[in-house]
């Protein structure tokens, strides 16, 4: 096909379309710069200190939850639906509510701050440095929510970029040029998004103040409370499952162990990357669909976008040994263990992200706090039991069975959700998700199975491509997805 017919069929797709496309690229772009930086990283930081790096993530991403409620994300999106026209004055008080949870939970923090410090590894500047961020970064991601929401890539996408970038050379010359220690890295990283981000904050306060008053204030954190309160149970569970892991065997095993299992979750981010991206660019859409009624197109399009994501992750596991051997050093190697169960369970992930949207929808957001809660403890159960048995590596299998569990549950409170709000409609087909589900994970084994044989896994590639060629309308029926918008 000629290029200026690929032109012509581009401009031709509505603004929706061409949004989903780019913001779909930039998710790759950026995750992608995030994942090839990894290994660089890891040649000028020692092991111990790479593995020190992961827990001041992890304990980060903890804080994020506590200290800021993620108001931006999920209250924000929804209340943009629920509170259209006033966007302004929802964004300050969305910030306003923000920080004062920030600095009421920063002012505790301090307070403990030496068994604090001995528990987390960091000291009172990387504390600061991360509340700084905290503080400011709420507006710079209702900016990016409101962008995605109305469809407007073409601010987002390179400026999204140019952070990815920034986040990656900073704190690469200060490790060269400082230290080449964790600290340092982690430290660089924050002040680069605070940084940015208070650009977005100043704006967002000058714009919201005028004709803001207390009523519009006082009805904007009634629904953002009550909407995100039972979720930050669900968001510290959803932390527990991905970051936990790390800190239980930094403390039961070793900081070296962990750093192990933070590059083999670092690979994993190949799946997640695709996976992230379908569920960012398609959760505005679901919304919109269900508010207007739609719900054939979610039904139809759910098969076509799991066979999709299983099929990437799949072949990102195929050829898994190789990346390795490309990327990392041989002390890293072991991790290679890791790999088939993370990034399977990135699969899962996605697919309970589809039920969790209706559940947001219809705001019933404390069917998912009682789901996360009760799979999060699980998760913590199996992996005290099991580390000193098995090791580091069963943790990638307990994530696994969790997401799996996850899935599970809250299919069960979307379902009883449409029972009450969507009579008789039938959002999506069971019997292909549990068979597409089913599949991936006999593939999942057959291809780890197969790691010590390139052959094998290179004839189940081909034999993967054939199924794909064999179901290639089915496939098509993302490009469906795009045009529908």
């Amino acid at each position: 096909m000629k290029p200026n017919v690929l032109i012509e069929k581009y401009r031709s797709l509505p603004q929706a379309a061409r949004s989903t496309v780019w913001f779909t690229v930039c998710n790759f772009i950026v995750a992608g710069v995030s994942f090839l930086s990894a290994p660089i990283f890891t040649r000028f930081i020692s092991p111990q200190q790479y593995g020190l790096l992961t827990l001041f993530i992890t304990f980060e991403q903890l804080m994020l939850i506590l200290a800021t409620w993620e108001l931006t994300s999920s209250a924000y999106q929804r209340g943009l639906f629920k509170f259209q026209g006033q966007w302004h004055h929802f964004t300050l008080s969305t910030i306003l509510l923000s920080n004062g949870i920030t600095l009421a939970f920063f002012a505790l923090l301090f307070f403990f701050f030496e068994p604090v410090s001995s528990f987390t590894g960091m000291s009172s500047t990387t504390l600061l440095v991360v509340m700084t961020m905290m503080l400011v970064q709420p507006a710079y991601q209702a900016w990016v929510v409101r962008q995605r929401t109305n469809y407007n890539y073409r601010a987002v996408v390179p400026l999204s970029i140019a952070i990815c970038v920034l986040n990656v050379v900073l704190p690469l010359l200060a490790v060269v040029y400082i230290d080449a220690t964790a600290a340092v890295k982690f430290n660089t990283s924050m002040l680069v998004t605070a940084g940015v981000s208070l650009a977005f904050y100043v704006a967002s306060i000058l714009k919201g103040i005028p004709s803001y008053g207390q009523t519009t204030l006082k009805t904007h954190w009634r629904f953002l409370i009550t909407y995100q309160a039972p979720l930050i149970l669900h968001s510290l569970s959803y932390i527990v499952l991905g970051q936990s892991d790390r800190v239980m065997i930094g403390k039961m095993v070793g900081e070296t162990q962990a750093a192990f299992y933070g590059v083999a979750y670092t690979m994993g981010m190949a799946a997640y990357i695709l996976q992230n991206s379908l569920q960012i660019a398609l959760t505005p859409w679901r919304y919109q669909k269900l508010q207007d009624g739609n719900y054939p197109i979610i039904r139809s399009s759910t098969n076509a976008l799991l066979l999709l994501l299983g099929g990437g992750i799949l072949l990102f596991i195929a050829v898994a040994p190789e990346l390795m051997q490309l990327l990392f050093t041989p002390d890293y190697q072991e991790a290679l263990w890791c790999i088939p169960p993370v990034a399977a369970s990135f699969f899962f992930m996605f697919l309970f992200s589809i039920f969790v949207n209706v559940e947001t929808y219809f705001e019933k957001t404390i069917y998912i706090m009682y789901a996360s809660v009760g799979v999060a403890l699980l998760n913590i159960v199996l992996n005290l039991l099991l580390i000193p048995i098995w090791g580091y590596i069963v943790c990638a299998y307990t994530t696994l069975l969790s997401y799996i569990l996850f899935a599970v549950v809250h299919y069960l409170f979307m379902r009883r959700i449409c029972r009450s709000n969507l009579p008789g409609v039938s959002l999506f087909s069971m019997s292909a998700i549990v068979s597409i589900s089913l599949l991936v994970l006999l593939l999942t084994v057959l291809l780890t199975l197969a790691y010590p044989y390139w052959y094998l896994r290179y004839a189940l590639i081909l034999l993967m491509c054939l199924v794909a060629w064999a179901y290639r309308r089915h496939i098509a029926q993302i490009v469906a997805i795009v045009r529908h918008k």
